[in-house]
């Protein structure tokens, strides 16, 4: 949060002009919190731009500023905000709202709802429920799924036994899922989750009741609750998903599932690798997720099977993982593995891993590698990554090598300037 001191003690480099308006909105907020955001609303709506970024950060300063101090009149300002600027700062109020009135926000959303006015619609009000519900205590999940029927579903708050069966119901099935508008998609998701955590299982008959987009959140939501009651169990469901869905024939997943499943199985390698799972269980996965446990499969052999997916997210996630750590045993071999790689962004993936692992050792070879990334944002990345470890070595070298880089202006300017 900017504090009443921020434009005494900004730092010392040059701040550009929108950092400067930045701090001066942050400062007048806190002395005249109102007078801040009209201001703020005036010079979007001088503009002409709901959607200019720096024009939208002055108004998301003036909230942040007072949400820690007054989250009430930060939820005044965030309603009044959307309703001059066609944009939710809703949300932004609920990023920080105190923990100990977490109890509050369902009959706050519920009164937002049934108000007609800013905040009322249902994008706003599925974005601020997603926020809390991402908040909410672990162990009151039944609460959880009370409220998020009752502000979506229309149920009154007061209507003590509807809400109770909804508690109930958990139990029994997850049909009354359908009782949530489709609209706003959030909905029916957070009351799948809260279902989830209490029982992953039952929560995956409610798969089907999400949209498509959802429903690979609330598979990920799943897998992960059930990894961590127990890893061994969360292993075999694993097995049996992949099993399911893995056609073996032609060595993929089916359409429908498979960039779900490979971010899945990225995710899950993350988080367990190096956890004692048992390598039996590990064996019985089909080969595309045996080789994101790298279990007995040498870097050589994955290399292989990355190239045969072609360019996926999920291939693209593996390579530059892949790529990393193979450099530190055989450099070579990955070179001329990339160098063989079609074009797309596997390859650039690739390639990025292997200039992470290099570059500390020899960035020369790190910068002339991230050259050849052919994504122009992440070409950028990977060479400041290359040119950083070069100025650290090398100054004078490296500055020679920053300003032949072709990177822009202002990137150059970032990595000369101490």
């Amino acid at each position: 949060m900017v504090t009443g001191h921020g434009l005494a003690h900004a730092v010392s480099r040059k701040l550009s002009r929108e950092e400067r308006e930045r701090l001066r909105f942050g400062d007048w907020a806190l002395r005249d919190p109102r007078a801040a955001l009209e201001a703020a609303m005036a010079r979007i709506e001088e503009n002409g731009d709901s959607d200019d970024e720096h024009l939208m950060s002055l108004v998301d300063t003036v909230i942040r500023c007072v949400v820690e101090t007054d989250p009430d009149l930060a939820l005044e300002l965030g309603r009044i905000a959307d309703s001059g600027c066609g944009y939710s700062y809703v949300g932004v109020v609920f990023t920080a709202w105190p923990e100990e009135r977490l109890g509050e926000v369902p009959a706050i959303l519920m009164e937002m709802k049934d108000s007609g006015g800013a905040g009322s619609d249902y994008q706003t009000l599925g974005h601020a429920a997603t926020l809390i519900a991402n908040r909410w205590p672990a162990d009151d999940s039944e609460a959880l799924l009370v409220w998020v029927v009752q502000v979506f579903a229309g149920i009154s708050s007061s209507d003590t036994s509807v809400t109770r069966a909804m508690g109930e119901r958990t139990l029994g099935g997850v049909g009354f899922l359908s009782t949530i508008p489709e609209e706003p998609n959030e909905a029916r998701l957070l009351a799948l989750k809260a279902v989830i955590r209490q029982d992953p299982q039952l929560g995956l008959t409610g798969l089907d009741l999400v949209d498509e987009e959802h429903r690979t959140e609330a598979l990920y939501f799943i897998t992960n609750k059930i990894f961590d009651d127990d890893p061994e169990s969360g292993l075999r469901f694993l097995r049996d998903l992949f099993h399911e869905l893995y056609d073996a024939e032609s060595d993929t997943f089916v359409e429908s599932s498979g960039s779900a499943l490979e971010s899945l199985m990225w995710d899950i390698t993350d988080a367990y690798f190096g956890e004692e799972l048992d390598p039996k269980v590990l064996r019985e996965l089909p080969v595309p997720a045996r080789n994101f446990f790298l279990i007995d499969v040498p870097p050589a052999e994955d290399a292989q099977w990355v190239s045969m997916q072609g360019n996926t997210t999920g291939a693209s996630r593996h390579a530059f993982w892949l790529s990393g750590y193979w450099a530190k045993e055989d450099p070579q071999a990955v070179a001329e593995w990339l160098t063989d790689m079609d074009p797309g962004i596997t390859r650039d993936h690739a390639i990025a891993g292997f200039v992470r692992s290099i570059s500390e050792d020899d960035p020369a070879a790190g910068t002339d590698w991230a050259d050849a990334i052919a994504e122009p944002a992440l070409r950028e990345r990977f060479m400041r990554v290359a040119l950083r470890h070069w100025m650290a070595a090398d100054p004078v070298a490296g500055a020679e090598a920053v300003r032949g880089s072709g990177l822009s202006e202002m990137a150059v300017d970032s990595l000369l300037t101490p």
